[in-house]
């Protein structure tokens, strides 16, 4: 099977590539959304960017903050339900593959560095 711990660095650099692929997307729609969509788009784009800083580094905080991605995309999940009465698939595809990951490297939090 395949060691959490030997793939972080190519997990977190894959994290690093999507979260300025994010970051660009934010800056050029960022006047297209409300105050709470804003704030929530800003820790789904800034998040990812952290996130992978930390498993190319194989840091324990690392694994911990993809935690903290599953539950921001929840919310998102939920805010988009309630307000804009829509749920996305990209969405529901996106939460899962962070749900695997999230396990996945949370099976091997041990070997991961403080």
């Amino acid at each position: 099977m395949l060691d959490p711990v030997k793939n972080a660095k190519v997990m977190g650099f894959l994290f690093i590539i999507l979260g300025v692929l994010k970051i660009n997307s934010l800056i050029v729609h960022a006047g297209e959304s409300e105050s709470i969509e804003l704030i929530l788009n800003a820790c789904l784009t800034l998040i990812p960017f952290v996130v992978g800083i930390g498993l190319f580094q194989k840091k324990l905080w690392g694994v911990y903050g993809n935690g903290l991605l599953v539950v921001l995309i929840v919310l998102e999940i939920i805010y988009n339900y309630f307000v804009l009465a829509t749920v996305s698939v990209g969405d529901l595809v996106s939460l899962a593959i962070y749900i695997v990951l999230f396990l996945w490297f949370w099976s091997a939090k041990q070997k991961f560095s403080k």
